[in-house]
């Protein structure tokens, strides 16, 4: 048969293309490499001559769109295997997606919220994993401000900083060790506040010492500064109110 550019004059109907995709479908098709693997070799020049093709070219947003319902319904029902995980999270492990990437990864799942069984899963496999404090300054210096995607111009009070901060979580960690993660007043557990003994923001020297902090459950923090007040808190106060019996 000559070689050369042959030109289809008759379109393929429909009905045409279903016969030949049937005949495809199961045995029929690729049955003598059944159940064979690609050689790394073979793969790597695939991979080369896919790569080569692509240079410097983009696909069309439908392109694109096309290709990500078609990879939806193929994995659909279906369930990657743990090997298969384990490969994927290798091949990614380093690689940090470019600025723009992450702009359009955040546009993507803007308005889109985390299923019940989703942030289940999400708790799970946080579970047994702690920061380090460097892991924790470096975030906490990361999102800082204007990098932060709550910031807002500037128009948080200095006090409010400083209680988001790195330094005053710290503080507020140590006094609730050393006091046993336990209200001083009712020796109770639960929803507990750091409460500074002099007050916070006339004394900003003593807002980080430990022994200028003691741990209160909510309910006790709220009825001190409903006998004392807010401001010109002292030592004194603290003593009476620890002695103090509820009625």
């Amino acid at each position: 048969m000559p070689k050369g550019v042959y030109i289809r004059i008759k379109p393929v109907s429909e009905e045409d293309r279903k016969k030949r995709s049937e005949r495809m479908i199961g045995n029929k098709h690729g049955s003598g490499n059944k159940g064979k693997k690609h050689l790394e070799e073979s793969k790597r020049k695939m991979s080369e001559h896919s790569a080569k093709i692509w240079l410097g070219k983009h696909r069309s947003e439908e392109t694109k769109r096309k290709i990500g319902k078609n990879n939806s319904k193929f994995w659909l029902g279906k369930k990657r295997s743990v090997e298969i995980k384990k490969k994927i999270s290798e091949s990614h492990f380093g690689i940090r997606p470019s600025l723009k990437t992450r702009l359009k990864m955040s546009i993507t799942r803007k308005g889109r919220m985390h299923t019940e069984e989703e942030k289940r899963k999400i708790g799970i496999s946080s579970t047994g994993r702690y920061k380090s404090e460097e892991t924790k300054k470096k975030l906490s210096e990361a999102f800082k401000g204007n990098k932060s995607h709550f910031w807002k111009g500037g128009v948080s009070i200095i006090n409010t900083l400083i209680r988001g901060g790195l330094e005053y979580r710290l503080w507020r960690k140590s006094v609730f060790e050393r006091d046993d993660y336990k209200c001083r007043k009712c020796i109770n557990g639960g929803y507990l506040h750091p409460h500074h003994i002099i007050n916070f923001s006339s004394h900003p020297e003593l807002r980080f010492a430990i022994d200028n902090g003691i741990t209160f459950c909510k309910g006790c923090h709220l009825e001190f500064h409903k006998i004392y007040g807010n401001r010109n808190n002292t030592k004194e106060q603290l003593i009476e109110f620890l002695n103090k019996k509820y009625e």
